[in-house]
């Protein structure tokens, strides 16, 4: 009885991620919308990681190549922020928030967010939900991710939080989240 609810729950819980990543990869190739790149030598390559998403359209991408962003964050529409490698790709919040959430349907992956210091890696911010925060690196900051009143469905998954000052995930009024494999 106990073995048949364990392999239930485990290919449940199979089933959910193979889905969730199907989606994220989806809109990492930028089948949603138009890719927009930072960094690299293309012409017309965006230099900053704000102006890019500033400039994208609900459903683009935003790809950026690796090396080093000082830069604190905000993404406010639905978009994809996706960087080249984790460990190659920094952004370096100097002592502010490295990147918040206000909007829903957002995925963050593939980056290192460093030195948010006295503050936040990543916030999700009031009411943001359905968001994909996966395959990060957060390291040096009062809280690796924080979670306020972000509800429904948002997933952080498979991210490495280190060297925090409080806590790893923060969950403040939050609920109906799922929160797995992350170190």
């Amino acid at each position: 009885m106990w073995k048949n609810k364990t392999i239930s729950l485990v290919i449940t819980t199979i089933l959910i991620v193979s889905t969730l990543s199907l989606i994220t990869i989806d809109k990492a190739e930028g089948t949603n919308g138009t890719i927009l790149y930072v960094g690299g030598n293309g012409a017309s390559n965006y230099t900053y990681i704000q102006v890019a998403i500033d400039d994208a359209n609900p459903g683009d991408t935003v790809f950026v190549y690796a090396g080093v962003y000082y830069e604190s964050l905000l993404i406010d529409k639905s978009i994809n922020l996706i960087g080249e490698d984790k460990k190659d790709t920094i952004i370096d919040a100097n002592g502010l928030d490295g990147v918040e959430i206000s909007a829903d349907w957002v995925t963050l992956s593939c980056f290192t967010i460093q030195n948010g210091l006295n503050k936040n890696g990543i916030v999700l911010s009031e009411y943001s939900s359905n968001n994909t925060i996966i395959d990060n690196i957060i390291t040096n900051s009062n809280h690796g991710i924080d979670l306020d009143s972000s509800n429904n469905n948002n997933l952080i998954s498979d991210n490495a939080i280190t060297n925090n000052n409080y806590y790893g995930i923060h969950l403040s009024h939050s609920s109906n989240n799922i929160i797995m494999d992350n170190t």
